[in-house]
């Protein structure tokens, strides 16, 4: 995962992650929706990888996943993402 620091210095996801937020809102996605996935996500990678699946790598997944899902949420609660609709 070479890319995974670079990726979390990068430039601002808002637009992407305001774009998803509203596409999930339109689902019925709520709240919870969001921690049942990131539990799932875990799960699966645990399941596949085993014991490649690093302490280090693990806190990367879930550090990204965090990130991601709690900027979609934000942009969903604070604005209704005008200019980003899909």
């Amino acid at each position: 995962m070479p890319r995974l620091p670079i990726f979390l210095a990068g430039t601002s996801l808002t637009a992407s992650e305001c774009t998803l937020g509203n596409r999930h809102l339109k689902y019925g996605v709520t709240s919870r929706d969001y921690e049942t996935f990131g539990k799932a996500l875990m799960a699966t990678l645990e399941a596949e990888l085993g014991l490649r699946l690093t302490r280090e790598t693990r806190d990367a997944w879930v550090a990204v996943y965090n990130l991601i899902s709690s900027l979609m949420q934000e942009q969903i609660e604070s604005a209704p993402c005008l200019g980003y609709l899909p």
